[in-house]
Protein backbone atom coordinates (compact mmCIF):
# COMPACT_ATOMS: atom_id res chain seq x y z
CA UNK A 1 0.00 0.00 0.00
CA UNK A 2 3.02 2.68 0.60
CA UNK A 3 3.24 2.04 -3.42
CA UNK A 4 0.23 2.48 -3.94
CA UNK A 5 -0.02 5.95 -1.89
CA UNK A 6 3.55 7.40 -3.92
CA UNK A 7 1.53 6.93 -7.14
CA UNK A 8 -1.65 8.30 -6.03
CA UNK A 9 0.03 11.49 -4.56
CA UNK A 10 2.75 11.75 -7.63
CA UNK A 11 -0.32 10.97 -10.30
CA UNK A 12 -3.31 13.32 -8.91
CA UNK A 13 -3.75 17.22 -9.09
CA UNK A 14 -4.06 18.73 -5.61
CA UNK A 15 -7.90 18.82 -6.31
CA UNK A 16 -8.31 15.25 -7.18
CA UNK A 17 -5.85 14.05 -4.13
CA UNK A 18 -8.26 15.65 -1.76
CA UNK A 19 -11.29 13.95 -3.12
CA UNK A 20 -9.17 11.06 -2.64
CA UNK A 21 -8.00 11.45 0.76
CA UNK A 22 -11.64 12.26 1.97
CA UNK A 23 -13.19 9.33 -0.23
CA UNK A 24 -10.41 6.93 2.11
CA UNK A 25 -11.52 8.86 5.17
CA UNK A 26 -15.26 8.63 4.87
CA UNK A 27 -14.45 4.40 4.01
CA UNK A 28 -13.11 4.20 7.46
CA UNK A 29 -15.29 6.62 9.13
CA UNK A 30 -18.56 4.27 7.82
CA UNK A 31 -16.94 1.20 8.66
CA UNK A 32 -15.52 2.29 12.13
CA UNK A 33 -18.83 3.96 12.95
CA UNK A 34 -20.48 0.66 11.88
CA UNK A 35 -18.74 -1.80 13.99
CA UNK A 36 -20.45 -1.21 17.14
CA UNK A 37 -18.66 -3.41 19.10
CA UNK A 38 -19.66 -6.38 16.94
CA UNK A 39 -15.83 -6.83 16.50
CA UNK A 40 -14.78 -8.28 19.88
CA UNK A 41 -18.71 -9.39 20.37
CA UNK A 42 -17.94 -12.04 17.32
CA UNK A 43 -14.70 -12.64 18.28
CA UNK A 44 -15.59 -13.34 21.75
CA UNK A 45 -18.98 -15.62 20.86
CA UNK A 46 -18.29 -17.52 17.83
CA UNK A 47 -16.26 -20.11 19.54
CA UNK A 48 -19.66 -20.33 22.17
CA UNK A 49 -22.22 -20.17 19.49
CA UNK A 50 -19.68 -22.89 17.53
CA UNK A 51 -20.72 -25.09 20.26
CA UNK A 52 -24.44 -25.15 19.37
CA UNK A 53 -23.74 -26.21 15.62
CA UNK A 54 -22.89 -24.84 12.37
CA UNK A 55 -27.37 -23.72 12.46
CA UNK A 56 -26.56 -21.46 15.42
CA UNK A 57 -23.29 -20.19 14.16
CA UNK A 58 -24.84 -19.42 10.63
CA UNK A 59 -27.60 -17.48 12.26
CA UNK A 60 -25.41 -15.63 15.06
CA UNK A 61 -23.31 -14.58 11.58
CA UNK A 62 -26.06 -13.30 9.25
CA UNK A 63 -27.78 -11.01 12.41
CA UNK A 64 -24.05 -9.52 12.85
CA UNK A 65 -24.03 -8.99 9.33
CA UNK A 66 -27.84 -7.60 9.10
CA UNK A 67 -27.33 -5.38 11.94
CA UNK A 68 -23.65 -4.12 10.03
CA UNK A 69 -25.46 -3.65 7.29
CA UNK A 70 -28.18 -1.52 8.58
CA UNK A 71 -25.77 0.82 10.15
CA UNK A 72 -23.73 1.16 7.24
CA UNK A 73 -26.98 1.73 4.94
CA UNK A 74 -27.88 4.59 7.57
CA UNK A 75 -24.55 5.93 7.66
CA UNK A 76 -24.55 6.28 4.10
CA UNK A 77 -27.82 7.99 3.79
CA UNK A 78 -26.34 10.69 5.94
CA UNK A 79 -23.73 11.24 4.04
CA UNK A 80 -25.60 11.14 0.72
CA UNK A 81 -27.86 13.76 2.25
CA UNK A 82 -24.97 15.83 3.64
CA UNK A 83 -23.54 15.87 0.19
CA UNK A 84 -27.13 16.96 -1.38
CA UNK A 85 -26.96 20.55 0.66
CA UNK A 86 -25.74 23.47 -1.03
CA UNK A 87 -23.65 24.39 1.47
CA UNK A 88 -21.87 21.10 2.25
CA UNK A 89 -21.32 20.39 -1.38
CA UNK A 90 -17.51 21.88 -1.20
CA UNK A 91 -17.15 19.50 1.85
CA UNK A 92 -18.32 16.90 0.10
CA UNK A 93 -17.34 16.68 -3.47
CA UNK A 94 -18.78 13.31 -5.26
CA UNK A 95 -20.35 12.92 -8.17
CA UNK A 96 -22.39 10.18 -7.82
CA UNK A 97 -20.48 7.24 -9.55
CA UNK A 98 -17.94 7.88 -7.29
CA UNK A 99 -20.44 8.22 -4.27
CA UNK A 100 -21.81 5.03 -5.25
CA UNK A 101 -18.38 3.43 -5.64
CA UNK A 102 -17.49 4.69 -2.52
CA UNK A 103 -20.89 3.16 -0.46
CA UNK A 104 -20.33 0.22 -1.87
CA UNK A 105 -16.27 -0.17 -1.08
CA UNK A 106 -18.07 0.55 2.65
CA UNK A 107 -20.34 -1.79 2.32
CA UNK A 108 -17.71 -4.76 1.09
CA UNK A 109 -15.12 -3.59 3.69
CA UNK A 110 -17.98 -3.61 6.26
CA UNK A 111 -18.89 -6.88 5.35
CA UNK A 112 -15.49 -8.46 5.14
CA UNK A 113 -14.25 -7.51 8.39
CA UNK A 114 -17.32 -9.48 9.75
CA UNK A 115 -15.96 -12.59 8.19
CA UNK A 116 -12.46 -11.71 9.87
CA UNK A 117 -13.84 -11.09 13.13
CA UNK A 118 -15.92 -14.80 12.41
CA UNK A 119 -12.68 -16.30 11.86
CA UNK A 120 -10.74 -14.90 14.28
CA UNK A 121 -13.45 -16.63 16.51
CA UNK A 122 -13.11 -20.03 15.25
CA UNK A 123 -8.97 -19.21 15.56
CA UNK A 124 -8.65 -19.37 11.84
CA UNK A 125 -5.44 -17.24 11.23
CA UNK A 126 -4.05 -18.59 8.99
CA UNK A 127 -7.23 -17.80 6.47
CA UNK A 128 -6.87 -14.26 7.76
CA UNK A 129 -2.89 -13.56 6.75
CA UNK A 130 -3.76 -15.39 3.40
CA UNK A 131 -6.32 -12.55 2.44
CA UNK A 132 -4.36 -9.78 3.52
CA UNK A 133 -1.66 -10.91 1.57
CA UNK A 134 -3.85 -10.81 -1.43
CA UNK A 135 -5.55 -7.81 -0.60
CA UNK A 136 -2.25 -5.93 0.29
CA UNK A 137 -0.62 -7.27 -3.35
CA UNK A 138 -3.68 -7.02 -5.40
CA UNK A 139 -4.63 -3.03 -3.95
CA UNK A 140 -1.55 -1.33 -5.05
CA UNK A 141 -1.28 -3.25 -8.25
CA UNK A 142 -5.33 -2.50 -8.94
CA UNK A 143 -4.76 1.65 -8.36
CA UNK A 144 -1.42 1.90 -10.10
CA UNK A 145 -3.84 0.33 -12.84
CA UNK A 146 -6.48 2.88 -12.56
CA UNK A 147 -3.88 5.62 -12.49
CA UNK A 148 -1.75 4.74 -15.29
CA UNK A 149 -5.76 4.04 -17.64
CA UNK A 150 -5.89 7.94 -16.75
CA UNK A 151 -9.39 6.62 -14.76
CA UNK A 152 -8.77 9.14 -11.72
CA UNK A 153 -10.92 9.38 -8.40
CA UNK A 154 -13.21 7.51 -10.01
CA UNK A 155 -10.57 4.43 -10.61
CA UNK A 156 -9.39 4.21 -7.49
CA UNK A 157 -12.52 3.46 -5.68
CA UNK A 158 -13.36 0.97 -8.63
CA UNK A 159 -9.76 -0.29 -7.45
CA UNK A 160 -10.34 -0.27 -3.79
CA UNK A 161 -14.08 -1.74 -4.28
CA UNK A 162 -11.62 -4.54 -6.65
CA UNK A 163 -9.70 -5.45 -3.76
CA UNK A 164 -12.42 -5.35 -0.93
CA UNK A 165 -13.96 -7.83 -2.90
CA UNK A 166 -11.19 -10.08 -2.48
CA UNK A 167 -11.74 -9.83 0.90
CA UNK A 168 -14.82 -11.44 0.57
Amino acid sequence: TLLAAAVVARRLSLQDYTVYSLAMATVTALVFLSDLGLSATISRFTPLVRNAGALALRRFFRRAAAVRMVVVTLLMLAAAAAGSVPALRPVFPFGRRDLLLLFAVAGVQGFSRLQEYLLAGLLDRGSIGAVRVAVALAQPALVVAALSLGYGVTGILGALLASALIEL
